[in-house]
């Protein structure tokens, strides 16, 4: 095993990572930031009802940023861990697993249905990472835009000078006049209906940005199952319009509920835990309409 780094390494590693030799989408503070708001959104999604010796944010972190998470009975009781797979089944089902952690001796081995389980969110058994990282990365130069094009609104003037004096007279009388004062420069080359210099404009684009950071966030909380208005409208919207987008977002949660529907009823039957989660907004309204006001409600597994 690799002896830990020393505390000069991990503070240059840390400054490489929030300040980059180059410009990076990866790997430096802001996507970071980003991340972790994202993050925060998905989770926002489902409410899970767990044992009380089980951690949310443990369960959440595996089940969301690896895809799944294992369930396995050890010294008497059923701890949900990350796990590996030793056995498939028919059309790749994993059939046995193996877990281990520092807190029991050993590798403990699972067999699926009878002491051992999987929950998982996706058909592909794949996580949300690259999704959270695609659009952590999009809003972050949304950020680094907004910087830039604010910083690029402070120079307005460009001057001409003869000599390092003159251009120091001129960049004081500047500075003044920013605050109020006017300037006056003695300089016999200076016509009097003649300029000191040229206006420097740069236009200012930060509500563009702002409007692409918002549409960029949108499109995120669309592909993860939270309703938004409709992005592609700028105008006035109508209420049919705000919820145009809304089959699209029902069906993206529609399948990470099939799964967890599926697997959470398979583990609840070999553990008895009565495992289960609630939708955090409402995504059966359009459904029980259209089923004569049946009730399609399907939260607790």
């Amino acid at each position: 095993m690799s002896n830990p780094i020393d505390f000069q390494t991990q503070m240059y590693l840390n400054e490489y990572q929030i300040k980059p030799a180059a410009v990076k989408g990866q790997r430096n503070l802001d996507i970071n930031v980003y991340k972790r708001y994202l993050w925060y959104q998905i989770y926002s999604v489902f409410k899970f009802k767990l044992p009380k010796d089980w951690e949310l944010n443990w369960f959440r972190f595996f089940l969301f940023r690896t895809g799944s998470i294992g369930v396995i009975y050890v010294d008497g009781k059923w701890v949900c861990n990350p796990y590996s797979i030793t056995k498939y089944g028919l059309y790749y089902k994993p059939t046995n697993i193996e877990c281990v952690s520092q807190f029991w001796t050993g590798t403990r081995k699972g067999i699926i249905g009878l002491n051992a389980g999987i929950i998982r969110l996706l058909d592909d058994w794949w996580t949300l990472e690259d999704l959270v990282n695609k659009y952590a990365y999009m809003l972050s130069q949304c950020d680094h835009s907004v910087d830039v094009n604010l910083l690029n609104q402070n120079p307005s003037l460009i001057a001409y000078a003869k000599s390092k004096k003159e251009a120091d007279e001129i960049k004081e009388a500047y500075s003044r006049a920013t605050q109020g004062e006017p300037i006056v420069l003695m300089n016999k080359d200076i016509q009097l209906n003649g300029d000191i210099g040229t206006e420097f404009d740069t236009p200012l684009k930060t509500n563009e940005i702002l409007l692409s950071w918002q549409t960029i966030t949108h499109r995120f909380l669309t592909a993860i199952g939270i309703k938004n208005s409709n992005y592609d409208k700028k105008e006035r919207l109508t209420t049919d319009e705000v919820a145009e987008n809304n089959d699209e977002t029902s069906a993206n949660v529609h399948i990470m509920r099939d799964n967890l529907d599926a697997t959470i009823e398979e583990v609840n039957n070999v553990t008895q835990l009565g495992l289960g989660y609630e939708l955090r907004y409402d995504y059966e309204n359009k459904e029980s309409e259209v089923n004569n006001g049946k009730n399609n409600d399907r939260r607790l597994v």
